[in-house]
């Protein structure tokens, strides 16, 4: 998945797009981007899907599909 579609820079994020944490082909975390400089993500198997502010947990980039 982190591989599919197209690269996007962090700095021009649209509400959809993916954003992943590690590297392409290789991520091990994925969240969507809702704008407003927030994304929805679960922290940890188990744990409450939320959202979270982009700087707070910067993901390495982004995917749209």
């Amino acid at each position: 998945l982190s591989s599919m579609g197209q690269n996007v820079s962090l700095g021009s994020l649209q509400p959809g797009d993916l954003l992943f944490w590690g590297s392409v082909g290789a991520a091990y975390h994925v969240a969507i981007y809702v704008g407003g400089g927030t994304y929805v993500h679960a922290p940890k198997p188990g744990d409450r899907v939320h959202t979270a502010s982009i700087n707070g947990y910067r993901p390495n980039f982004a995917r749209r599909l």
